[in-house]
């Protein structure tokens, strides 16, 4: 169980927003799996517990149930945030 990190490099973007810029995949869910998914966040270190968080945003497709044996995964730009100046 327990929720895991995976890391990805954003794209250059445009007019403030950007975007994942290759597909982005989870370890394989074990054990009771992942529970619900709701958001998705980045942060600026990859360890857990460490650095900020500097962006969260609502899954688009709604909420996704992850269970043991699944491997979560996003396509190259399906994750995309933007920053209002």
């Amino acid at each position: 169980g327990g929720y895991k990190l995976a890391a990805t490099a954003a794209a250059a973007g445009t007019a403030g927003t950007t975007y994942n810029r290759s597909p982005v995949s989870f370890p394989t869910a074990t054990g009771s799996g992942y529970g619900t998914v709701t958001h998705f966040s980045i942060w600026d270190n990859a360890t857990v517990g460490a650095g900020s968080m500097l962006f969260c945003k609502a899954l688009s497709g709604g909420s996704q149930a992850v269970a043991a044996g699944s491997t979560p995964s996003f396509a190259a730009g399906a994750l995309s945030v933007q920053i209002d100046n």
